[in-house]
């Protein structure tokens, strides 16, 4: 089987920018309630949110992309790829968030890192 590199970053890209726009939308509808009178309201404000809908949008992109992924590519080699989108993720909220960047974020993407790349080796 071929290991599509390219294609499987774009899948875990996607996903993580579609993390960020759904936290993003998510943010704008605080507070949301899920008691049943308010459940129809709840939801029509969250599924007409734009960032909602592209977060979601973004989201369902990368797992059409991510079955192409494992139309070609062994799973125990593709699945721990996906732990990138950790990465992205906090990279992401860092720099369009605000979000605080530790020391331990630091150590837990490096412990991300080094995993994937020990899976991922012949």
């Amino acid at each position: 089987m071929s290991f599509p590199p390219l294609l499987l970053l774009l899948s875990v890209s996607l996903g993580a920018v579609g993390q960020l726009l759904l936290k993003i939308g998510a943010s704008q509808l605080y507070p949301l309630t899920f008691a049943l009178p308010q459940l129809s309201g709840t939801l029509i404000r969250t599924f007409s949110n734009p960032w909602v809908l592209a977060g979601a949008f973004l989201y369902a992109s990368s797992m059409v992309t991510w079955i192409k992924v494992l139309s070609t590519t062994e799973l125990s080699l593709a699945y721990p790829m996906v732990s990138l989108g950790y990465v992205l993720v906090i990279l992401l909220s860092v720099l369009f968030l605000g979000e605080h960047f530790t020391l331990y974020k630091l150590l837990g993407m490096a412990s991300v890192i080094t995993g994937i790349l020990l899976i991922g080796h012949p």
